[in-house]
Formats: structure tokens, C-alpha cells, sequence
């Protein structure tokens, strides 16, 4: 029972800290607040509006229909680095991909709040994700418990808290974003060539 109200709890608090993994607004460029040197900032070829990429915004990139995470622009190699971030039942896989500025016709950024969403989500996720480690776990205490030769077999408490520690630390890493996925969302072209496009802006150190 106490297990289950301090589960309730974190998830509860969890929820409470998630930052919503939506873009940024529109701002004019005379109000732009000053971007850190891993964003991307991007102005409209009217130059009076301006858009900051920070680390973990949704994109697309050209017509690529993946769902892709922000995390880096190096400005001197001109290189956006994103993640793809697929739940595959056992484990989440993360893959890291760099992209060269100039490969680049146009960028989709994710403008609805899904703060909402997650929290509704965020109870089923944990489950989702926990539920398939605890076959290869269950047949392991299987295994145990015959090599045991005991008629009435108890897993020792610690390896039993390790793996719920192990199994819910997965959860709570990989939920946000296999959740924030989901839906078809709204999105923003932002192009990079051709007519209208944005150009990026430096970042000037002081």
C-alpha cells in the first residue's frame, strides 16, 4: 500500500514539473530575448518576426514525416542535431541525427500545448512501458525459484526494488516524449529556400 501512495505521489509531481514541448511564439526582433549558442534562431524574410529552436521542441524536417526532437545547431559546422525517439514494447530507442544546414528546404515546428495530453496519458504510458520488462523479469524469478529448490520461493526484497526502481526510471525518461508524439498535431513551415525563406540568426558572443 505505501508503495502505491508514493507511486500515486511522484507520478502526480512528475506531471506537476513536465515543461510542455511546444514551440515558442512569434516575437517581433526588436523584443527578442537574447538565445543561448545550442538554438536555432530563425527570422522571416520580412524581418520583423523571429522564432527560437530550443532542446526538445517536436520538428519535421524537409518531407520527412517523422517526428523528430530538437537538440543542437553548431554554427560553425552549420549542423542541426534532432532525435528520433521510437517505443519498441521492450525498450525505447533514441537515435541521434545530424543534418547539414544547407540539406534543409524547410522545417514543420509543433505549435499545439500538449501539457494537457500528457497528463491525461501519463498514468497508461507508465504502465505501457513497464508492464513488457516484467515477462523477461517474471521468467527469471521462474527460473530462480527452481534453481532455489525451495517449495515456497520469496524474490529477495532488494532485487524486487531494484527492478521496480530500474522499470519505473525507464518509464519516467522515456513517457514525455513517446507521448508527445502521439496525435497528428499542429504545425508551422518554416522555409529555408526559396521564396520566403528565413535565414538564421548568428549568435554573438559578449
Amino acid at each position: 500500500m505505501r508503495k502505491n501512495i508514493l507511486l500515486a505521489l511522484f507520478i502526480i509531481f512528475s506531471v506537476l514539473l513536465i515543461h510542455p514541448l511546444n514551440a515558442q511564439s512569434y516575437q517581433s526582433t526588436s523584443e527578442q530575448s537574447p538565445f543561448r549558442a545550442n538554438e536555432l534562431s530563425l527570422t522571416d524574410s520580412t524581418g520583423k518576426n523571429s522564432i527560437i529552436f530550443s532542446r526538445g521542441q517536436q520538428i519535421k524536417i524537409n518531407n520527412d514525416k517523422r517526428k523528430l526532437f530538437y537538440q543542437n545547431y553548431d554554427s560553425k559546422s552549420k549542423i542541426i542535431t534532432v532525435k528520433d525517439i521510437v517505443y519498441k514494447v521492450f525498450y525505447t530507442k533514441h537515435t541521434k541525427i545530424d543534418y547539414h544546414l544547407d540539406e534543409i528546404d524547410q522545417i514543420e515546428l509543433r505549435t499545439d500545448d500538449l501539457r494537457a495530453k500528457r497528463s491525461v496519458l501519463w498514468c497508461p504510458a507508465v504502465y505501457a512501458h513497464m508492464m513488457p520488462q516484467a515477462l523477461p523479469f517474471g521468467v527469471f524469478l521462474g527460473i530462480s525459484a527452481v534453481l532455489s529448490g525451495k517449495k515456497h520461493y520469496t524474490p529477495p526484497p532488494a532485487l524486487m526494488g531494484i527492478y521496480f526502481v530500474a522499470s519505473f526510471a525507464n518509464a519516467f525518461i522515456n513517457v514525455p516524449p513517446t507521448t508527445a508524439k502521439m496525435g497528428r498535431g499542429d504545425w508551422m513551415r518554416i522555409p529555408l529556400k526559396g521564396e520566403g525563406a528565413w535565414k538564421v540568426n548568428k549568435y554573438i558572443t559578449h
